[in-house]
Order: structure tokens, then C-alpha cells, then sequence
């Protein structure tokens, strides 16, 4: 095919040249009915002239347009899911994101597809690297509020998993499913230091609290009322204890209704 030309030319010269131990591109084939067929092209130099250049070469076809067409499929599924899910080759490299992915990174699918997930992430840990060829050698990882350093240089904090997936039987690349929890996170640690500011408050100028349920008629008080009555603090049947000092609006509307 016209457009597998140039990167089945590149391989060959990288084999040709000893960088490669052996030709291996994946290209399309005209048919004899004129369609075009996914074939995996290998092929190995196994005698050469004595000024080095190739002179007889072997090599195979394996017809994989089944395998292609599923391909094309389950990237749709991935550009189509709801969450935020990646799909990388063997290499690294992003062959589908889904809309979800895209926005929450900040790319478009022009940005990402055949780019390294280095080149999109640059600030990416040792300790990521070294998950992902984890997951690459058949391992599948998952984490939460786990720190990472996005595309713009950002600190979030991702929930994710991680896991391989196959063709042809083989481990082909991996999928990354994640979850910015950033907001969550900065949401639940200002929840945490707003009521440790009111705990501390409530100690230094000893305001206790009380909370009346109506329909149980149970009221509960919290550490510094008790200090206040002088009970413990795992007292628990305050309820009489409490109808002898109080008597509300409240409980007289009640009872009058």
C-alpha cells in the first residue's frame, strides 16, 4: 500500500544496516481480487556480498486482517467509552483515547495518537516506568490517589488501573484506565482542617454541642458538653439525664400538637 511504503522501506534499511536483527513491519497487501489485505511482513538477510550489503533474504507473510479489523473495533470502543481510558502499543506509543481521556489531559486525538506516552507526559516518575513494563511483561497494577505529573506540569492525584492487552495471543501494548480525584482530594482536606479549626475552637473556649433527634428523641452532646455536665465521655443515655435541666419550645409544640 501506497502509505506503508516509507516505514517498510525504514525497517528494511534498519535491518540492512544491522540495527535490527531481523525485517518486521505490519503493511498492507493488494489481493488478487483488488482488495487490500493486514499482513505481517518478516524477513531476515542470511547471506550477504563481501562488501556488505544483502544478497539473499528469507522471510514470511501472516495474514492478520481478521486480527485488524478487531483492532479497528475496539478502538472505537475505546474512543467511545465513557471514562477516562487510554489504549499504547508495545512501544508506548497511544493508538486511542477515548474523549473523556483526551479532555481530562488537555489533548486532542491529532496531539496523542503515534506519540510516545514519554513525549506526552515528559515529567513522568521512574516509578510509573517501571509499572508500565510491569503491566508490558503480563502484570496488571492498580492504584489510588496516587500522585502524578501531568502534561502541563501539574500535581494530580489519579485513582487508575493498568493491564495488558493482546493480539494474536501475544501481550501487544497496555490499557490505562484513570480517575482525576484532585478536587475530591483538596475537598476532603479542607473538609478535615475546617473541623479540626472548630475542634480546637470549641476546646479553647469550651462551646459545647448538642444535637436533638426528634423522631428518635434522643439527644446527643458532644465531648465538651459532657465536660460541661461532668460525665464520661462514653455516656450514652443522656436522655432523662437531660429532660430534668431542659424544656424547649420545641418539645412544647410537640406534645401540644
Amino acid at each position: 500500500h501506497p502509505e506503508d511504503l516509507k516505514k517498510s522501506d525504514e525497517a528494511l534499511q534498519e535491518h540492512f544496516t544491522g540495527q535490527t536483527p531481523y525485517y518486521e513491519v505490519e503493511c498492507r497487501m493488494k489481493h488478487k481480487d483488488g482488495s487490500w489485505i493486514w499482513v505481517v511482513d518478516r524477513g531476515k538477510v542470511f547471506s550477504w556480498t563481501e562488501d556488505g550489503k544483502p544478497l539473499i533474504m528469507f522471510g514470511t507473510y501472516i495474514d492478520i486482517t481478521r486480527q485488524k479489523k478487531r483492532h479497528v473495533q475496539f478502538e472505537n470502543f475505546v474512543k467511545q467509552a465513557p471514562s477516562a481510558v487510554a489504549m499504547f502499543d508495545k512501544n508506548l506509543c497511544c493508538l486511542a483515547a477515548s474523549d473523556k481521556w483526551l479532555d481530562e489531559y488537555g489533548f486532542t486525538g491529532e496531539d496523542v495518537y503515534g506519540q510516545s506516552i514519554y513525549d506526552l507526559f515528559p515529567n513522568t516518575s521512574d516509578n510509573w516506568k517501571e509499572l508500565h513494563q510491569a503491566c508490558l511483561n503480563g502484570e496488571i497494577k492498580k492504584g489510588t490517589e496516587t500522585p502524578f505529573i501531568n502534561s502541563q506540569g501539574e500535581l494530580v492525584w489519579l485513582n487508575w488501573e493498568m493491564k495488558p492487552w493482546k493480539s494474536m495471543g501475544q501481550i501487544a501494548g497496555i490499557m490505562i484506565h484513570s480517575e482525576d480525584v484532585t478536587k475530591a482530594r483538596e475537598l476532603e482536606a479542607q473538609k478535615d482542617r475546617i473541623q479540626n479549626v472548630l475542634e480546637l475552637t470549641n476546646n479553647v473556649v469550651r462551646v459545647g454541642a448538642w444535637e436533638y433527634e426528634i423522631d428518635s428523641d434522643e439527644l446527643y452532646w458532644s465531648d465538651v458538653t459532657k465536660e460541661i455536665h461532668e460525665v464520661e465521655y462514653d455516656y450514652k443515655r443522656i436522655i432523662e439525664f437531660s429532660k430534668d435541666r431542659y424544656t424547649t419550645d420545641l418539645s412544647i409544640s410537640r406534645h401540644e400538637s
